[in-house]
Protein backbone atom coordinates (compact mmCIF):
# COMPACT_ATOMS: atom_id res chain seq x y z
CA UNK A 1 0.00 0.00 0.00
CA UNK A 2 1.63 3.21 -1.18
CA UNK A 3 -1.37 5.43 -0.44
CA UNK A 4 -3.88 5.27 2.40
CA UNK A 5 -7.27 5.63 0.70
CA UNK A 6 -10.41 6.67 2.55
CA UNK A 7 -13.99 7.73 1.93
CA UNK A 8 -14.85 11.33 2.78
CA UNK A 9 -17.34 10.26 5.49
CA UNK A 10 -14.59 8.39 7.37
CA UNK A 11 -12.80 11.61 8.35
CA UNK A 12 -14.02 13.33 11.50
CA UNK A 13 -14.81 17.01 11.80
CA UNK A 14 -11.34 17.53 13.32
CA UNK A 15 -9.69 16.02 10.24
CA UNK A 16 -8.78 12.73 11.95
CA UNK A 17 -9.14 9.39 10.19
CA UNK A 18 -9.62 6.58 12.74
CA UNK A 19 -9.13 3.00 11.52
CA UNK A 20 -9.65 -0.26 13.41
CA UNK A 21 -11.16 1.13 16.61
CA UNK A 22 -14.55 -0.57 16.24
CA UNK A 23 -13.88 -3.42 13.79
CA UNK A 24 -10.90 -4.95 11.97
CA UNK A 25 -9.60 -2.77 9.16
CA UNK A 26 -7.17 -4.10 6.56
CA UNK A 27 -5.64 -0.65 6.13
CA UNK A 28 -4.87 -0.38 9.82
CA UNK A 29 -3.40 -3.89 9.85
CA UNK A 30 -1.11 -3.05 6.93
CA UNK A 31 0.06 0.24 8.40
CA UNK A 32 0.67 -1.17 11.88
CA UNK A 33 2.24 -4.50 10.90
CA UNK A 34 3.99 -3.72 7.60
CA UNK A 35 4.72 0.01 7.41
CA UNK A 36 5.24 0.46 11.18
CA UNK A 37 5.41 4.28 11.05
CA UNK A 38 6.61 6.37 13.96
CA UNK A 39 4.23 8.82 15.60
CA UNK A 40 4.35 12.13 13.80
CA UNK A 41 5.59 10.62 10.56
CA UNK A 42 3.93 11.35 7.24
CA UNK A 43 1.79 9.03 5.14
CA UNK A 44 0.53 9.63 1.62
CA UNK A 45 -3.27 9.76 1.76
CA UNK A 46 -6.02 10.08 -0.81
CA UNK A 47 -9.78 10.56 -0.75
CA UNK A 48 -11.53 7.97 -2.88
CA UNK A 49 -12.60 9.64 -6.15
CA UNK A 50 -10.85 12.79 -4.93
CA UNK A 51 -7.44 14.35 -4.42
CA UNK A 52 -4.17 13.21 -2.83
CA UNK A 53 -2.11 14.69 -0.02
CA UNK A 54 -0.26 13.79 3.17
CA UNK A 55 -1.37 12.79 6.63
CA UNK A 56 0.33 12.75 10.03
CA UNK A 57 0.32 9.55 12.09
CA UNK A 58 -1.23 10.28 15.51
CA UNK A 59 -1.60 6.71 16.75
CA UNK A 60 -0.38 3.31 15.58
CA UNK A 61 -1.18 0.27 17.71
CA UNK A 62 -0.61 -3.30 16.58
CA UNK A 63 -3.19 -6.01 17.22
CA UNK A 64 -3.06 -7.70 20.64
CA UNK A 65 -3.81 -11.41 20.28
CA UNK A 66 -4.26 -11.82 24.04
CA UNK A 67 -6.99 -9.19 24.34
CA UNK A 68 -8.48 -9.64 20.85
CA UNK A 69 -7.88 -5.96 20.13
CA UNK A 70 -7.59 -4.90 16.50
CA UNK A 71 -4.80 -2.85 15.02
CA UNK A 72 -5.72 0.80 15.51
CA UNK A 73 -4.39 3.71 13.51
CA UNK A 74 -5.23 7.40 13.64
CA UNK A 75 -4.08 9.80 10.95
CA UNK A 76 -4.67 13.54 10.73
CA UNK A 77 -5.51 14.24 7.10
CA UNK A 78 -3.83 17.34 5.75
CA UNK A 79 -4.88 19.46 2.81
CA UNK A 80 -5.48 17.44 -0.33
CA UNK A 81 -4.13 19.21 -3.40
CA UNK A 82 -2.59 16.69 -5.80
CA UNK A 83 -4.61 15.21 -8.65
CA UNK A 84 -4.50 11.44 -9.19
CA UNK A 85 -2.52 10.15 -12.19
CA UNK A 86 -4.18 10.10 -15.60
CA UNK A 87 -5.72 6.81 -16.69
CA UNK A 88 -5.41 5.16 -20.11
CA UNK A 89 -8.89 5.56 -21.65
CA UNK A 90 -9.65 1.82 -21.68
CA UNK A 91 -13.15 0.41 -21.33
CA UNK A 92 -12.79 -3.32 -20.68
CA UNK A 93 -15.41 -5.90 -21.55
CA UNK A 94 -14.39 -8.96 -19.56
CA UNK A 95 -15.90 -12.43 -19.47
CA UNK A 96 -16.31 -13.15 -15.77
CA UNK A 97 -13.09 -14.84 -14.53
CA UNK A 98 -13.05 -17.70 -12.08
CA UNK A 99 -13.91 -16.46 -8.57
CA UNK A 100 -10.49 -17.49 -7.23
CA UNK A 101 -8.75 -15.17 -9.69
CA UNK A 102 -11.30 -12.34 -9.95
CA UNK A 103 -9.92 -10.44 -6.97
CA UNK A 104 -6.39 -10.51 -8.38
CA UNK A 105 -7.66 -9.52 -11.82
CA UNK A 106 -9.60 -6.52 -10.49
CA UNK A 107 -6.67 -5.43 -8.35
CA UNK A 108 -4.40 -5.52 -11.41
CA UNK A 109 -6.88 -3.66 -13.60
CA UNK A 110 -7.23 -0.86 -11.06
CA UNK A 111 -3.45 -0.79 -10.72
CA UNK A 112 -2.87 -0.19 -14.45
CA UNK A 113 -5.64 2.40 -14.54
CA UNK A 114 -8.52 0.85 -16.47
CA UNK A 115 -11.33 3.39 -16.66
CA UNK A 116 -14.36 1.10 -16.62
CA UNK A 117 -15.13 -2.62 -16.63
CA UNK A 118 -18.14 -4.59 -17.82
CA UNK A 119 -18.23 -8.13 -16.40
CA UNK A 120 -20.25 -10.33 -18.74
CA UNK A 121 -21.39 -13.90 -19.30
CA UNK A 122 -19.77 -16.11 -21.94
CA UNK A 123 -20.39 -19.68 -23.09
CA UNK A 124 -17.30 -20.90 -21.20
CA UNK A 125 -18.16 -19.01 -18.01
CA UNK A 126 -19.83 -21.32 -15.49
CA UNK A 127 -23.09 -19.83 -14.29
CA UNK A 128 -22.17 -20.73 -10.71
CA UNK A 129 -19.48 -18.03 -10.84
CA UNK A 130 -22.18 -15.37 -10.58
CA UNK A 131 -23.09 -16.43 -7.04
CA UNK A 132 -19.52 -16.09 -5.75
CA UNK A 133 -19.15 -13.83 -2.66
CA UNK A 134 -16.36 -11.87 -4.41
CA UNK A 135 -19.04 -10.23 -6.57
CA UNK A 136 -20.57 -8.50 -3.57
CA UNK A 137 -20.16 -4.73 -4.06
CA UNK A 138 -18.04 -4.25 -0.94
CA UNK A 139 -15.63 -6.99 -1.98
CA UNK A 140 -15.40 -5.69 -5.54
CA UNK A 141 -14.53 -2.26 -4.17
CA UNK A 142 -11.96 -3.70 -1.75
CA UNK A 143 -10.13 -5.46 -4.59
CA UNK A 144 -10.12 -2.31 -6.73
CA UNK A 145 -8.89 -0.17 -3.84
CA UNK A 146 -5.93 -2.49 -3.34
CA UNK A 147 -4.81 -1.79 -6.90
CA UNK A 148 -5.42 1.94 -6.61
CA UNK A 149 -3.48 2.24 -3.36
CA UNK A 150 -0.41 0.72 -5.01
CA UNK A 151 -0.64 3.12 -7.96
CA UNK A 152 -1.17 6.27 -5.83
CA UNK A 153 -4.54 6.60 -7.54
CA UNK A 154 -7.91 7.48 -6.02
CA UNK A 155 -10.46 7.11 -8.83
CA UNK A 156 -12.36 3.82 -8.79
CA UNK A 157 -13.04 2.15 -12.13
CA UNK A 158 -16.75 1.88 -12.84
CA UNK A 159 -17.76 -1.80 -12.73
CA UNK A 160 -21.04 -3.07 -14.17
CA UNK A 161 -22.32 -6.64 -14.31
CA UNK A 162 -24.27 -8.22 -17.18
CA UNK A 163 -25.41 -11.84 -16.91
CA UNK A 164 -26.84 -12.27 -20.43
CA UNK A 165 -24.35 -12.36 -23.27
CA UNK A 166 -26.38 -11.70 -26.42
CA UNK A 167 -28.45 -8.77 -25.08
CA UNK A 168 -25.26 -7.21 -23.74
CA UNK A 169 -23.41 -7.36 -27.07
CA UNK A 170 -26.37 -6.32 -29.20
CA UNK A 171 -27.60 -3.51 -26.95
CA UNK A 172 -24.69 -2.31 -24.80
CA UNK A 173 -21.48 -3.18 -26.66
CA UNK A 174 -22.99 -2.15 -29.98
CA UNK A 175 -23.79 1.30 -28.57
CA UNK A 176 -20.37 1.97 -27.02
CA UNK A 177 -19.17 5.34 -28.36
CA UNK A 178 -15.50 4.43 -28.85
CA UNK A 179 -14.20 4.59 -32.43
CA UNK A 180 -11.82 1.74 -31.70
CA UNK A 181 -13.46 -1.46 -30.45
CA UNK A 182 -11.36 -4.62 -30.27
CA UNK A 183 -11.84 -8.23 -29.27
CA UNK A 184 -8.85 -10.28 -28.17
CA UNK A 185 -8.83 -13.64 -29.95
CA UNK A 186 -5.70 -15.84 -30.18
CA UNK A 187 -6.75 -17.82 -33.22
CA UNK A 188 -6.84 -14.98 -35.73
CA UNK A 189 -4.33 -13.41 -38.09
CA UNK A 190 -6.41 -10.25 -38.50
CA UNK A 191 -4.46 -7.14 -37.59
CA UNK A 192 -6.83 -4.33 -36.56
CA UNK A 193 -6.21 -0.65 -37.07
CA UNK A 194 -4.95 0.54 -33.71
CA UNK A 195 -5.41 4.16 -32.61
CA UNK A 196 -2.43 6.38 -33.43
CA UNK A 197 -3.38 8.76 -30.63
CA UNK A 198 -2.75 7.03 -27.31
CA UNK A 199 -5.35 9.27 -25.65
CA UNK A 200 -8.14 7.92 -27.89
CA UNK A 201 -10.67 5.82 -25.94
CA UNK A 202 -10.63 2.09 -26.68
CA UNK A 203 -13.10 -0.68 -25.85
CA UNK A 204 -11.45 -4.08 -25.48
CA UNK A 205 -13.25 -7.40 -25.04
CA UNK A 206 -11.29 -10.19 -23.36
CA UNK A 207 -12.72 -13.69 -23.03
CA UNK A 208 -12.40 -16.49 -20.49
CA UNK A 209 -9.38 -18.79 -20.18
CA UNK A 210 -10.81 -21.04 -22.89
CA UNK A 211 -11.33 -18.12 -25.26
CA UNK A 212 -14.41 -16.80 -27.03
CA UNK A 213 -16.45 -19.14 -29.20
CA UNK A 214 -16.67 -18.37 -32.92
CA UNK A 215 -20.32 -17.43 -32.41
CA UNK A 216 -19.33 -14.89 -29.76
CA UNK A 217 -16.59 -13.43 -31.95
CA UNK A 218 -19.11 -13.12 -34.78
CA UNK A 219 -21.60 -11.30 -32.57
CA UNK A 220 -18.93 -8.87 -31.36
CA UNK A 221 -17.92 -8.33 -34.98
CA UNK A 222 -21.48 -7.29 -35.84
CA UNK A 223 -21.26 -4.82 -32.93
CA UNK A 224 -18.21 -3.16 -34.52
CA UNK A 225 -15.40 -5.01 -32.73
CA UNK A 226 -12.27 -5.93 -34.70
CA UNK A 227 -10.32 -9.01 -33.73
CA UNK A 228 -6.77 -8.52 -32.48
CA UNK A 229 -4.16 -11.08 -31.52
CA UNK A 230 -0.88 -11.26 -29.67
CA UNK A 231 -0.06 -14.46 -31.52
CA UNK A 232 -1.19 -18.08 -31.38
CA UNK A 233 -0.24 -18.67 -27.74
CA UNK A 234 -3.26 -18.65 -25.42
CA UNK A 235 -2.55 -16.49 -22.38
CA UNK A 236 -4.25 -16.67 -19.02
CA UNK A 237 -6.56 -13.78 -18.26
CA UNK A 238 -4.13 -12.46 -15.65
CA UNK A 239 -1.31 -12.40 -18.22
CA UNK A 240 -3.37 -11.22 -21.19
CA UNK A 241 -4.83 -8.11 -19.57
CA UNK A 242 -1.61 -6.21 -18.73
CA UNK A 243 -0.02 -7.39 -21.99
CA UNK A 244 -2.91 -6.08 -24.07
CA UNK A 245 -3.03 -2.84 -22.09
CA UNK A 246 0.67 -2.29 -22.73
CA UNK A 247 0.28 -3.03 -26.44
CA UNK A 248 -2.51 -0.47 -26.75
CA UNK A 249 -1.33 2.42 -24.63
CA UNK A 250 2.40 2.29 -24.05
CA UNK A 251 5.37 2.62 -26.40
CA UNK A 252 8.22 0.61 -24.91
CA UNK A 253 11.62 1.46 -26.38
CA UNK A 254 14.51 -0.85 -25.65
CA UNK A 255 17.88 0.83 -25.35
CA UNK A 256 20.78 -0.36 -27.48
Amino acid sequence: MNTLLFHAHEVGSDGTLKLGAEKPDARAEHIANILKPELGSSLRVGQIDGLLGNGEVLQCLRADANSNNHACVQVHVGELKAAPPAKPPLHLVLALPRPKSLRRVLRGLANIGVTSIDLIQSYRVEKSYWSAPVLEPAKLEAALLEGLSIANDTVLPKVQVYRRFKPYVEDIANALPMKTKLIAHPRTDIQPRLPKNRSEPVALAVGPEGGWTEYEVGLFSKAGFQAMSLGPRILSVEMALPTLGTALFFDLQRGN
